[in-house]
């Protein structure tokens, strides 16, 4: 399990945001929970930088089948609706 806490700081005021993503390294699916954020657009990249997967958010908790992957580095990208807010995340495919 991978515990990311993050303090975003948005003009003066400072966000604290919670996003837990596991199994880390997964083979077949990724479990992403949010705390305190309303992240809406979920981006894959591949080590290139290439975009493999892209999917709407509609709720706190999401479980993203990661099963047709090649086994690699990737990165998770994370951000809220009008992208003012943007986490990043890695992980790795088995």
């Amino acid at each position: 399990i991978v515990y990311i806490n993050v303090l975003l700081s948005i003009g003066v005021d400072e966000y604290y945001s919670k996003i837990n993503i596991y199994p880390n390294p997964a083979t077949k699916f990724i479990n992403i929970v949010q705390e305190n954020t309303d992240f809406e657009q979920l981006t894959v990249y591949d080590i290139t930088g290439r975009i493999v997967i892209q999917k709407s958010l509609n709720n706190s908790s999401t479980s993203l089948d990661i099963s047709n992957l090649p086994s690699g580095v990737y990165l998770i990208s994370l951000k809220t609706v009008n992208s003012s807010i943007e986490k990043r995340v890695k992980f790795v495919k088995k």
